[in-house]
C-alpha cells in the first residue's frame, strides 16, 4: 500500500513562498500513519524553512482540514490576508 501523508494545507500562498514571519518560522502541520514516509515529509517541510509539527496519525488530517477552512475564513473574511499563520508556541 502507498502511504498517505497530509501536509501543506494550513497556510496561505505568502507563507508558502516565504515561511519566515519576522524571524519566526511558520508552523507546518503533518499527519500520517507511516512513520518512515512521515519522517521524509517532515524533512522536506524543515528543508523548505517551515517549523514542522507532527499531529500524529492520519485521522488527525480531518482536524487539519478544519484548520485550513478557518485559515481561509480568517484570511479573507476577517481580512488578515495570505501572510498570517497559525503557529505552535511553547513555554
Amino acid at each position: 500500500a502507498t502511504p498517505v501523508i497530509k501536509a501543506f494545507n494550513t497556510t496561505g500562498s505568502a507563507n508558502m513562498e516565504n515561511p519566515d514571519i519576522n524571524g519566526t518560522k511558520v508552523t507546518m502541520y503533518v499527519a500520517g500513519d507511516d512513520a518512515a514516509a512521515k519522517a521524509k515529509v517532515i524533512e522536506i517541510v524543515d528543508q523548505l524553512g517551515f517549523a514542522s509539527f507532527d499531529t500524529g496519525a492520519l485521522y488527525t488530517s480531518r482536524f487539519l482540514e478544519a484548520m485550513a477552512s478557518l485559515w481561509v475564513h480568517t484570511a479573507y473574511v476577517f481580512g488578515k490576508g495570505p501572510g498570517f499563520a497559525f503557529n505552535v508556541v511553547s513555554r
